[in-house]
């Protein structure tokens, strides 16, 4: 059983970095909007460009010669190595940042804990900083199209596949939440318990961990030798969000199941559960400003609760209130039989 718990929690770590992350790819042409890289390879070979920024989360990346980045490059816990031109800036956060001779920085060259190698003919046109700079801002150019049919027609494409990427990623979910209730019915029904019975505790323990955890991340990245740890707290705190997003679908799923006075298999209830909860706050996040309040407020109780349960491990303690005490009612003195006392006749 313990193998079965470790294999389906490895199978949930895959899946919530799959769901998190855009999959390691190679460049795709000048039409790109921007890489993450999370613990994979990117090469940018000659004559091809990148339009946006390249993030590179505890993998490695090459920018070869005669390739060109019109953005900025983000390195934390990995290694990039720059052969071409970056039109932006190349941030380390921990990490190795390598710049041959060829190579040509439009921007500022920023190092946060990060070993930088920089050849004698490499180029750097913006200031060189060591240590967290106190503010500066992406300039992200965007090729614009004089047509503004065609430049409709791009638009409206992308929209569409917004649309499926993101109908994509709600029902890879919802299969994710079927999966793990029906191998880890026992884990995420502790989980589920916690939402229901503690939310508050939740709540409260999720927004710490948030405020916490990032600070933990970055201070394990700065350190070179620590920076693997870097990555897998990353993983953990994905997992434990996904996880967390699991059990509140689920609790969900099983109230519109008593709801409609209706029995499903618990898979059933996390499936449909995940997937309606998915869609209402994706339907508020549509609201300017204020709609993204209720899938946060969502996804910080359900990591809470994983982090009180112990990714479902230990269940958690509802004190019970205490009981009144009832005083017994007194028993009534027995009548005198009649005929008895002193104005009884004889």
């Amino acid at each position: 059983m313990k193998s079965l718990y470790k294999l389906t929690l490895v199978s949930l770590l895959l899946a919530a970095l799959f769901l998190a992350f855009p999959a390691p790819v190679y460049a795709q042409g000048p039409d790109d909007d921007g890489q993450v890289i999370f613990g994979g390879s990117y090469t940018l070979n000659d004559g091809q460009s990148l339009n946006g920024d390249l993030a590179i989360i505890g993998g490695t990346a090459v920018i070869r010669e005669g390739a060109t980045v019109n953005g900025s490059v983000v390195v934390t816990g990995g290694s990039i190595e720059v052969a071409g031109e970056v039109n932006g800036d190349v941030v380390g956060v921990g990490g190795t940042i390598n710049l041959s001779d060829t190579a040509v920085v439009n921007g500022n060259l920023i190092s946060v804990g990060a070993n930088i190698a920089r050849a004698e003919g490499a180029v750097v046109n913006g200031d060189v900083v060591n240590g967290a700079p106190g503010s500066y801002s992406f300039d992200l150019p965007r090729n614009t199209l004089q047509n503004p049919v065609l430049s409709a027609w791009k638009s409206g494409m992308r929209s569409i596949g917004d649309f499926l990427w993101s109908s994509f990623q709600v029902l890879a979910l919802a299969a994710l939440a079927a999966l793990v209730v029906l191998f880890m019915p026992n884990v995420t029904a502790r989980v589920t318990h916690a939402i229901s019975a503690q939310t508050l505790v939740s709540g409260a323990m999720g927004l710490l961990t948030l405020i916490v955890a990032p600070a933990l991340v970055l201070l394990l990245a700065i350190t070179l030798v620590l920076s693997p740890l870097a990555i897998l707290g990353i993983l953990a705190l994905i997992t434990a969000l996904v996880f967390g997003w699991v059990a509140l679908g689920y609790e969900v799923g099983n109230r519109l199941a008593a709801a409609l006075k209706v029995q499903w298999a618990p898979a059933v209830n996390a499936g449909l559960g995940t997937l309606l909860t998915s869609l209402v706050a994706g339907l508020f996040g549509l609201i300017p400003c204020v709609g993204w309040i209720v899938g946060f407020l969502g996804a910080v109780v359900g990591l809470g609760a994983v982090i009180t349960t112990r990714f479902g491990t230990q269940a958690v303690s509802v004190p019970t209130p205490p009981t009144a005490v009832v005083a017994p009612a007194p028993i009534p003195a027995p009548e005198p039989p009649a005929g008895s006392g002193e104005d009884a006749q004889i």
